[in-house]
């Protein structure tokens, strides 16, 4: 029996709203089949329900009679014909809203809001949005000829809008929205009821779809093997070493190797590690002795028929062999040695700087110099450096003279010029 649109969402409303009031945490809520007979008489024979109807009620019963009062409406809210249009892998609720009216809508939106509340509290009511979407799909978007097909379509349709509408619902308690272009997010305005604006998130992409859904199906897989896991598979190991029945390990071949302080390499295969037999074959062979005489391999002083240019080199290096035979006598006596000529050049030194002296005061002469002419050249320039000051000192006073004869002739000229007698 089918019930118009108005009556389902009112009950629809009333069944949310104690939901809300005792059944956010309850376990597998929306789920677990658990209808009221009395409550269900009264809702689908009278068809009238008020929010105490539901008050002593079963939870679960009360999210039944949701669920069956949303597939037994006559109007439904995504009709057949709108399915043939959407894509439902790609559709937001924007988009779909201008294809709805305007009680469907905001029915439509007022479900996601319970839902997504719903899915706050998943860590005590196992509920998330694939459950959710799974459990709510097919009664809330479904058309009323719903095949398998289209309850699966549904189903993924409403776990799509969960999730987007609970990204629009975290973006809305921020300060401000997300408008940077390549932040990810879309501001997607539409008129919906009362005048007010919708804001979404971008929609999902078909992958992201996809991908979500095959995490929820792992997560379920992973609980299912773990819950049915049996500790007693994993107890062959342990039965097989108590009786002493297992394989034992392969024995792997040893790899060739050589060592490094080996000293006779004949028990070792060269292609065992070429590298390491070539380092250490040229490291144990015997080293060679060093000649005393290092030309003596030369062929340049060998004496065979050598060449003129060969024979001239040959003769220049036996210059330096008296050099290398040469023996230094004991520390003493290079002590000595060295204090000798040391006083032997000081004296050369001096006697060379006093004739330099001397030739620097001697002055320069046509004649010849006597042997007695540096002694008699300090005499004459002691003479003259006698002569030298007497003079000076002459034209010294002499000066003086000049200069006060200059200041007394400079004083009678003011006299005559002032007629009479200057006073300072």
């Amino acid at each position: 029996m089918l019930y118009s649109f108005d009556f389902t969402a009112q009950i629809t409303r009333i069944c949310m709203n104690e939901i809300r009031r005792r059944g956010l945490h309850e376990r597998k809520i929306l789920r677990k089949s658990a209808p009221s007979s009395v409550l269900f008489l009264k809702v689908f024979r009278e068809q009238s329900c008020i929010p105490e109807d539901v008050v002593h009620v079963s939870i679960h019963s009360v999210a039944t009679l949701m669920q069956d009062t949303l597939w037994c409406s006559q109007e439904r809210i995504v009709p057949k014909n709108v399915w043939r249009i959407i894509n439902y892998e790609t559709c937001t609720l924007s988009n779909l809203s201008k294809l709805l009216t305007l009680k469907g809508e905001q029915l439509l939106i007022e479900i996601l809001d319970f839902l997504v509340e719903l899915m706050q509290h998943k860590s005590d009511n196992l509920m998330d949005a694939y459950h959710l979407g799974e459990a709510m799909g097919k009664v809330t978007l479904g058309p009323a000829d719903c095949d398998p097909i289209i309850a699966e379509k549904s189903n993924h349709f409403l776990t799509r809008m969960i999730i987007e509408h609970s990204k629009r619902i975290h973006l809305k308690h921020k300060s401000q929205w997300l408008d940077r272009v390549d932040s990810g997010f879309a501001r997607i305005s539409n008129c919906s009821n009362n005048g007010n604006k919708y804001y979404e998130c971008t929609p999902m992409s078909k992958t992201e779809a996809a991908r979500a859904k095959a995490k929820s199906y792992d997560r379920l897989i992973r609980k299912i093997q773990y819950t049915n896991s049996d500790w007693a598979a994993n107890t062959l190991g342990i039965r097989a070493m108590l009786d002493n029945d297992y394989e034992p390990e392969e024995i792997v071949p040893e790899e060739p190797w050589i060592s490094v302080f080996c000293t006779k390499l004949s028990d070792y295969d060269p292609n065992a590690s070429p590298l390491m037999f070539r380092i250490i074959s040229e490291a144990t062979k015997p080293k060679l002795p060093v000649p005393t005489d290092p030309f003596a391999c030369s062929y340049l002083f060998q004496n065979n028929d050598a060449s003129a240019p060969e024979s001239q080199l040959a003769h220049a290096f036996s210059e330096f062999t008296p050099l290398c035979a040469v023996r230094y006598e004991n520390h003493a006596t290079e002590r000595g040695s060295k204090v000798t000529q040391s006083s032997h050049l000081k004296k050369i030194n001096h006697s060379l700087s006093q004739m330099k002296i001397i030739n620097l005061r001697k002055p320069r002469s046509q004649g010849t110099d006597s042997e007695y002419s540096s002694v008699e050249t300090v005499r004459e320039e002691d003479a003259c450096d006698e002569e030298y000051q007497r003079q000076k000192q002459k034209h010294v006073k002499s000066m003086m003279r000049r200069v006060m004869k200059m200041n007394s002739k400079k004083h009678l000229q003011q006299q005559h010029h002032y007629g009479g007698p200057v006073s300072y």
